[in-house]
């Protein structure tokens, strides 16, 4: 924009409060063993954030449970509407919302951040906020490889890049994880640990 000077950019990222290990968690309150496949997608859900394609996946992948940490309006019931039709009605779950200081720390116990967004302007020029908040929760993140979250997750090595339109890959990218989800966990700590302040409030 040919600007004398730069702006400052102060970003929507959560605050890097530190994790204890005894607050709320999202498996707690789903009632879920901790051996127990848990992919996790929080903030709003809209047509070109590919939940659709999302659920397709899931299916894919045996015992995989999906948690929405989302508002009860009519796109999550869409969403969970489609989990029903599509047998997946135990395995898709919707929670409410936390405070934003404490969403790192509830979604800690899940073994996926999922963020299947599809080609939009916005998704391709920012960074959305549940990758910050996976970040900070230490999850091991799959992402569709056209969104913002691409140059982070190659260069942390901290998940995997899935082709948006084909829920066979976003499965595979999944299941990659899924094989060994505390190895990818150290992983994914090991590989934010230089960018994670870069990330918060």
């Amino acid at each position: 924009f040919t600007l004398d000077q730069l702006p400052a950019v102060v970003t929507n990222s959560p605050v890097a409060v530190p994790i204890v290990g005894d607050e709320p968690d999202i498996r707690t309150d789903l009632g879920l063993d901790a051996d127990v496949p848990l992919l996790v997608y929080s903030g709003t859900i809209a047509e070109k954030r590919g939940l659709d394609l999302a659920l397709r996946a899931v299916k894919r992948v045996p015992g995989a449970h999906l948690a929405l940490l989302s508002r009860d309006v009519k796109p999550t019931r869409q969403v969970l509407r489609q989990a029903r039709e599509m047998g997946l009605g135990d395995q898709v779950h919707r929670v409410d919302y936390v405070a934003a200081d404490q969403v790192p720390a509830y979604l800690r116990t899940a073994d996926v951040g999922v963020i299947p967004f599809q080609f939009h302007v916005n998704s391709s020029m920012g960074l959305p906020t549940k990758f910050r908040e996976f970040l900070l929760a230490g999850l091991p993140i799959v992402a569709t490889a056209d969104g913002g979250p691409r140059d982070i997750v190659a260069a942390c090595d901290n998940g995997v890049l899935v082709d948006a339109m084909d829920p066979a890959d976003i499965a595979a990218g999944l299941e990659s994880v899924l094989s060994d989800p505390r190895a990818w966990q150290r992983r994914a700590r090991r590989g934010i640990a230089g960018v994670a302040r870069h990330y918060t409030w």
